[in-house]
Parts: structure tokens; C-alpha cells; sequence
């Protein structure tokens, strides 16, 4: 639902989904679940949980060892700051994230790190309408 524009919609059904599996006693992939609710409010207004699902997120990843999806959360952690115009606050995250995905031999969600960092890059820079195709 959120990536076909109604976010709004698709965070609500995210976070009754979470609602519905801790009510049944159910916290596999709880990681992976709460970085993805946390992604999908970066392109959205919803601005006053972000920070706590990723929080959240790599703490019981740790705790669980349930790591699979850290790089994942790590990546969205520092996409937080430059959605709320704050960059500078987003380089450790990153960084943190390309080494958890280098260890975990993990090569498309380096990809996205790589990718995400740069379309941050380009927007911190202020050029992102020169970056359009059809940019004159």
C-alpha cells in the first residue's frame, strides 16, 4: 500500500499486523517487521515515531540475535535524519550498516546502502533536480 502512494493506509495495516502477532504471543521477524514500518513513514508526514520502531528494531535484534534484517534497519536508521532535513546527524548509521552487511555477506542490501547514501548525498547537495532526467 505504501509504495503504491497510500501510506497512511499501509502504516495502519503494518502497525495492526505487529499488534496482531505480539497479541498472539508471536515476535519472529519482529525486527525486519518494525524497519520496514519505520521506511515506510520516510516519504511520508508521519514524523513523530520513526525513530522508535528502528530503536526498537535493533534492540531486539541484538537482544534475540534475530540479525538477519540489521543491515536493513541500520540502512533505514540513517535515511531518518536526512528525511527530517537533519544529514549530518545520518553518517554513523550508515556506516554501521555497510559493515554489518559486509559481514553478513549480504551484497544487495550493500547495494541499497550504497544507493540510499547517495541519493542522500545528492539531495543534502541540493542539486536532486539536476539528477532528473529531464533536467535542463
Amino acid at each position: 500500500m505504501t509504495r503504491r502512494g497510500d501510506v497512511s493506509a499501509g502504516i495502519d495495516v503494518m502497525r495492526s499486523a505487529i499488534a496482531d502477532a505480539e497479541e498472539l504471543g508471536s515476535r519472529l521477524f519482529r525486527p525486519a517487521q518494525l524497519a520496514t514500518l519505520a521506511g515506510a513513514t520516510l516519504g511520508s508526514a508521519i514524523r513523530r515515531t520513526r525513530w522508535a520502531p528502528v530503536e526498537e528494531a535493533i534492540e531486539i535484534a541484538q537482544r534475540t540475535g534475530e540479525k538477519q534484517a540489521l543491515a536493513a534497519i541500520e540502512r533505514v536508521k540513517g535515511e531518518l535524519p536526512f528525511a527530517a532535513g537533519r544529514g549530518s546527524e545520518g553518517e554513523a548509521a550508515p556506516r554501521a550498516a555497510s559493515r554489518t552487511a559486509r559481514a553478513q555477506g549480504a551484497l544487495s542490501e550493500e547495494r541499497r546502502i550504497e544507493a540510499s547514501l547517495g541519493k542522500a548525498a545528492i539531495e543534502a547537495a541540493g542539486i536532486a533536480d539536476l539528477c532528473k532526467p529531464n533536467a535542463r
